[in-house]
């Protein structure tokens, strides 16, 4: 019975950080004005994380489907987050003569 409340608490979790990183790729499609770049990176930074702990609590459960889902997820976020970062300008370097 514990086992299968563990489940549903895995599935639960990450049902809730696929949605948000799902919320994250949308955004990144259409972003609203108060949505920039850094914010966007910011959360999918925070969703990653979420997710890379969420990997090692399902292999410590002996649940490898939910972790291998769980890994699709953080690989899609990071991928937002470098494109995030990507669109962020450029910062000048201050020379001193």
């Amino acid at each position: 019975m514990d086992q299968t409340k563990q489940t549903d608490e895995f599935a639960a979790a990450l049902k809730r950080l696929s949605d948000r990183a799902s919320e994250l790729k949308f955004a990144s499609f259409f972003p609203a004005a108060t949505f920039t770049p850094k914010k966007q990176e910011a959360e999918a930074m925070k969703v990653g994380y979420e997710l890379i702990q969420l990997v090692e609590a399902a292999n410590a459960a002996g649940r490898p489907e939910i972790s291998a889902k769980a890994l699709k997820s953080a690989k899609v976020v990071r991928d937002m987050s470098l494109k995030a970062r990507a669109q962020m300008p450029k910062r000048k370097r201050k020379t001193s003569a």
